[in-house]
């Protein structure tokens, strides 16, 4: 990134660390925080000890009802924090999915009540029907269930008829309701319970006088959207920088982006007094985990339509053979556009050293001699 007179060179994660540390007492963090990893193992315990005894209770409940064990909702504690992941919760009576369980399982009765009672139904196909409560009905019906009809189920097939078509069709479509209350609770109390970890970890964050990446990513976005007013962030910021590159766009995660969107936007409505250039591959988009979105890419272009694109398409890198391979694989793919790539290099090497000690200078001279000439 350019500065009015001189070159300035960040990762993505430095310049929002730059703005952050600018910004930070609107948000009651000190300027010196230093940026580390998080003792998962302290923080797990320390947030269990934070819970009031009506939440711990809530925890516990969730845990039991999902079948997960503590460790295993922390990591999506953590996963959902590193992703900025926000949802407005709804509260959902659990009595509800009780009711809608027992409506499903009054409906298959009928299906049970049919299969019994014909002639045509085989032992198959009254052991499958062979239920009595909501969790055997899952069990037994995880064969016939899954399909689009009772009819394409085989040992429904000699009894099938209007009648048990309708049966069938009502159990699936009372099935669906009763997945999305399902869903709708869990995310829910999943989401009453990660607004607890996210408070309580910027607490234990600020006491202890540190940040982890992801903590910066989103203490940043919440400084925009809440905590300042971002026209004048944003014309600080765009007195200094005329120009921005940003390489490797394909690993800029959606987070980055909204940070960094309105200084692009600023920067492009200048015109030719000021530039913004982004490159990337995004076939070697590596960073998904920390929510890199390769899709970015297409999106930015698509919405600015003063980005104009030029395809870098030669290889200096690899010999032709690696090249071509390349090209075959990729254009093989018919949901991904690609451009054939040309090799400069005919013919290249690979060499294998079998040495466990460290080369000493001098071999490695030599060996960059024996290619070079």
């Amino acid at each position: 990134m350019y500065t009015n007179a001189t070159l300035s060179i960040f990762t993505i994660d430095k310049f929002i660390n730059m703005i952050l540390r600018e910004f930070c007492g609107y948000i009651g963090i000190s300027d010196d925080f230093e940026i580390k990893e998080d003792d998962s193992e302290a923080l797990s315990i320390k947030f269990l000890e934070s819970l009031s005894l009506e939440a711990f209770d809530k925890l516990v409940d969730f845990q039991i009802y999902e079948k997960k064990k503590y460790s295993s909702l922390f990591d999506i504690f953590q996963n959902l924090l590193e992703k900025n992941e926000d949802i407005e919760t709804v509260n959902i009576d659990a009595s509800l999915i009780t009711l809608q369980k027992q409506t499903i399982l009054d409906e298959a009765y009928k299906i049970k009540e049919f299969i019994l009672n014909s002639p045509q139904a085989s032992d198959a196909a009254k052991n499958a029907v062979d239920f009595n409560s909501f969790e055997e009905l899952l069990a037994k019906g995880k064969t016939w269930l899954s399909k689009d009809s009772a009819a394409e189920f085989r040992t429904f097939k000699k009894c099938s008829n209007e009648l048990l078509e309708s049966f069938f069709t009502k159990v699936k479509s009372e099935l669906k309701i009763y997945y999305k209350i399902r869903a709708g609770y869990s995310i829910s109390r999943l989401f009453e319970l990660f607004k607890l970890f996210k408070e309580y970890k910027l607490k234990y964050n600020i006491s202890k006088n540190y940040l982890h990446f992801s903590d910066i990513s989103n203490l940043t976005y919440e400084l925009l959207s809440k905590k300042i007013d971002k026209e004048f962030l944003y014309f600080r910021l765009d007195s200094k920088f005329s120009h921005i590159l940003i390489d490797e766009f394909q690993d800029t995660s959606l987070l980055q982006y909204k940070i960094l969107q309105p200084l692009i936007e600023e920067i492009l409505s200048a015109g030719g007094f000021k530039s913004f250039f982004y490159v990337g591959d995004t076939k070697q988009s590596i960073y998904r985990f920390r929510g890199g979105k390769r899709e970015l890419f297409d999106y930015v272009l698509k919405s600015n339509p003063q980005v104009e694109v030029e395809i870098l398409n030669t290889n200096y890198r690899s010999c032709e053979n690696i090249v071509n391979f390349v090209n075959n694989s990729f254009n093989k793919l018919s949901s991904y556009e690609y451009y054939d790539q040309m090799s400069v290099h005919k013919s290249g090497f690979i060499e294998v050293l079998e040495d466990s000690a460290l080369l000493e200078e001098e071999k490695y001279v030599n060996i960059a001699k024996k290619y070079l000439l």
